[in-house]
This record gives structure tokens, C-alpha cells and sequence, in this order.
């Protein structure tokens, strides 16, 4: 993913079907990913706790806010592949989170 084309596509690949984000497992796999994983570094996925009391809006702002933090931080095309790379059944939708 080295332009803003690349970063578009993959937002919007993200939010197509429905989806609102990765599911916890997979949502901390791609946590893995990102570089400088701190309360001051990447944005911090809605798991374990957080998850039953966070609206698929917040999920959503998140998701896309580790990507563009992926993009800046050199990782872009490793979080790409890894998304696209999820099964449906690891994705959550606004229906079943």
C-alpha cells in the first residue's frame, strides 16, 4: 500500500458486507502487526472487556485509525495483506458483535 489509492481501497475493502471490524482474535493478530503498540502509539483495538460495551461506530473509528496509523508507520502493506487475508467468520458485522 504505498499511495493514497492503496489506503482507500483497503478502508473501503474493510467496511464492505457489512463489516464493522475484525472479531477479538483477529483484531489482536492485527494489533501484532502495527509497530510501537502503546497507549501513545498505534490505537488500541476494543477486545476483551471493551468489547460488549463499544458501538460498531467506535469499532469502526479504530479499525480505520490503525490503518492509517499502519500507512504512516511503514507497515501498510503487511496490515493490507493480513485483512484481506481474514475469513468472513472473522469478521464482525453490526448485527453479530
Amino acid at each position: 500500500m504505498n499511495n493514497s489509492f492503496q489506503l482507500l481501497a483497503l478502508l473501503q475493502y474493510v467496511t464492505s458486507n457489512g463489516w464493522v471490524c475484525p472479531k477479538p482474535r483477529a483484531w489482536d493478530r492485527l494489533w501484532e502487526l502495527l509497530p510501537r503498540r502503546s497507549v501513545r502509539g498505534a490505537p488500541v483495538p476494543f477486545i476483551l472487556g471493551d468489547w460488549h460495551f463499544t458501538d460498531a461506530k467506535e469499532k469502526q473509528q479504530v479499525l480505520r485509525e490503525q490503518i492509517e496509523y499502519a500507512a504512516r508507520e511503514g507497515v501498510p502493506d503487511a496490515v493490507d495483506v493480513y485483512l484481506r487475508g481474514l475469513g468472513p467468520e472473522e469478521w464482525s458485522d453490526g448485527d453479530r458483535l
